[in-house]
């Protein structure tokens, strides 16, 4: 029986639904998690799964802890690891010259494959690093179908791409509510709340305005923690504001949204809404969402079975374009809600097209898991 290594040490959180897709992929293999404790705690592990985890310390330097398990990823068949974040050094030294087959996980595509050129020393030094580490992997997992097309069409690797779905989708959700009339219609923004991903003092005003013009059965969910940043507090302003106007109208949170309450607002919310501005800057990259980065929208439209409320810039997700609602003004967007509030537009309508969105996506899902299969066992 072949072993798969999973290398996330400098685990991010929010991706763990990512991780529990990789493990599921290979459930029926031998796997090694090399994580921190969090994520072990959280994975969900099959009942009779060979899955084994060595744990990071919090205060375990990168260094020694690669050192520590280069003997068990020696062993393994095929190593897929997480993209770095830091720990550039460490990971070249003494992962990279190990040789195993590695997969190298891809989140921010342009940031690795297209970097800018820039003068500055800072930038230099990691586009290099980073350059280090390409030469090093023998192939790349990206999280959609858009992300590996895109780094196809735009020819930036003669090194094999496939895709890992960021959930597994293994457990579809639909929840109809029983009486919309004793309830708001809720509409739900799901992640952290980020002003340098999402444009949230857009949606408040709309929002806002439609509250004005007498419309009072919708309720906004900003479904994450309110991130500090120098727009932080004028969203706080704007929540609070509504909501001293016109009941609790705005829901959003101060601290980390658990995954239970998380689920549970998701199965709840009537449409999803996606504010994300289609253009990431950070740290002197550019990524596009839909093309060299990869929100997560689409999965839970998927998953929660929703349609859901996009900007006309914003591209969505392969099997997900027919359950979206778009607008390109605030006007549009303001129209938008005020059909959904008189039941011009409901959930229930886009209820086909979703059944035939996952069904397609589910069976690239499985074309995309048996091609990557097949190339676990190519020596």
């Amino acid at each position: 029986m072949k072993t798969i290594g999973i290398l996330a040490p400098d685990s991010n959180n929010n991706h763990l639904s990512y991780y529990q897709s990789i493990v599921d992929t290979y459930s029926s293999y031998r796997i090694m998690v090399f994580t921190n404790t969090w994520i072990r705690e959280n994975l969900v592990i099959a009942e009779h799964s060979q899955v084994r985890f060595i744990l990071k310390y919090e205060n375990e330097t990168f260094r020694n802890y690669f050192k520590s398990i280069q003997s068990e990823i020696k062993k393994l068949d095929l190593l897929i690891c997480e993209e770095l974040y830091t720990a550039f050094i460490p990971f070249l030294l003494l992962v990279c010259p190990i040789k195993v087959k590695k997969l190298f996980s891809l989140h921010d595509v342009n940031k690795w494959l297209l970097p800018p050129c820039y003068l500055k020393l800072k930038y230099l030094y990691y586009n290099i690093l980073r350059r280090r580490v390409i030469s090093n992997i023998d192939g790349f997992i990206v999280i959609s179908p858009n992300v590996k097309k895109y780094i196809i069409d735009a020819g930036l690797t003669q090194k094999p791409v496939f895709f890992i779905p960021f959930n597994s989708l293994n457990k579809v959700v639909y929840e109809k509510k029983q009486d919309c009339r004793k309830n708001p219609l809720r509409i739900t923004i799901p992640g952290s709340i980020n002003t340098l991903r999402r444009d949230y003092l857009f949606v408040l005003n709309v929002f806002e305005e439609v509250l004005i013009e007498g419309i009072h059965n919708l309720e906004l969910v900003l479904l994450g923690k309110l991130i500090n940043s120098n727009d932080s507090d004028l969203i706080r302003e704007k929540c609070n504001s509504i909501n001293n106007a016109y009941g609790q109208r705005v829901r959003y949170w101060e601290a980390y949204v658990s995954p239970e309450e998380y689920d549970l607002y998701l199965k709840e919310t009537d449409f999803l809404m996606s504010n994300n501005n289609p253009i990431y800057r950070h740290s002197g990259y550019l990524e596009i969402y839909g093309l060299s980065k990869e929100t997560g929208i689409g999965y839970l439209m998927l998953k929660y079975m929703k349609p859901c409320i996009i900007a006309i810039s914003n591209i969505p997700m392969l099997c997900t374009k027919r359950q979206t609602l778009t607008y390109s003004s605030k006007d549009e967007l303001s129209d938008l809600l005020v059909q959904i509030s008189k039941g011009i537009i409901t959930a229930e309508q886009f209820h086909k097209a979703i059944i035939e969105g996952h069904t397609s996506f589910m069976q690239l899902i499985n074309s995309e898991r048996a091609a990557l299969i097949n190339y676990t066992w190519d020596e």
